[in-house]
This record gives C-alpha cells, structure tokens and sequence, in this order.
C-alpha cells in the first residue's frame, strides 16, 4: 500500500519531531510519503493540492463534518482498501479545504468533533494510520 500525506504549510520543528517518529516506524508496513504546498489562499491550496492527487490515488480529505470511525474501523477500512492502494489523505490549512478538494475526495474524514491546528492534525493522521497497522498485525503497540 502507497500512502501519501498532502499538508498544506510547514511544520514546526516541534510537530515535526513528532511527525517524523511516525514516519520512520511505518515503512515496515507501508510506503508513505508527505507533500507539502505552501500556504495561501483557499482557492490557492486548493489548486495546489488538487495538482498533486493522482487519478489512481484514493482521495481522502481531513475534514470536521467527516466520517469520525473508531480506530479499529479505521484499521479495518484501510485492510479493506487493499495492499496495493494508493490513498491520498489531504490536510487544509487553517481556512480548511476548498469545494474543489472536498469533491474530489471520495470520502471525507474526520479526526475529532474538536478542532485542531493542521500541524497537530498531520501528527494525529500519522498515528493512527500506524496505529491501524499495529492493529491489522496484531502487534502490541495499539493496547
């Protein structure tokens, strides 16, 4: 499975440490890459975002108004796409997602009924694509 992060903005060093120890614990279970574009307007990012999703790449947008599974249908969902998927999970900057993204994502996903800054979003999204790894190995880690 072939999974890319598209983030719009830079992170911190902080969010970035974090980031990274995910990022290093899960090519033991997938391919994963993070793309950034820079921020702007909505419209912008949206034009930005919506150039780098490839047509077979699965599109999901992180959204507040989306899907809020448990982790364990999370794992489950992304055992269901298959291990030769590519998905595309899309991070908004502080403005969120453009109409244009949210159409062309074929589901749209929320990490909380809460608000978050996109740099904590991206490190959340991380953890629970590993943890849903974790989950779908059986391995400890999850518990």
């Amino acid at each position: 499975m072939k999974i890319k992060i598209l983030a719009v903005g830079k992170q911190s060093e902080y969010f970035r440490e974090l980031a990274e120890e995910y990022l290093a614990r899960l090519p033991k279970y997938c391919r994963i890459e993070v793309q950034e574009i820079r921020e702007s307007t909505k419209m912008e990012e949206g034009k930005q975002l919506l150039a780098k999703i490839k047509d077979d790449e699965y599109a999901i947008a992180l959204e507040r108004v989306g899907d809020a599974p448990y982790t364990e249908d999370f794992a489950q969902f992304l055992k269901n796409k298959n291990m030769e998927s590519n998905i595309c999970f899309i991070l908004g900057g502080s403005e969120g997602l453009s109409g244009e993204v949210l159409k062309r994502s074929q589901k749209h996903l929320s990490l909380s009924n809460m608000t978050f800054p996109h740099q904590l979003a991206r490190v959340m999204i991380l953890e629970q694509i590993y943890r849903a790894f974790t989950i779908m190995k059986g391995e400890k880690y999850h518990k």
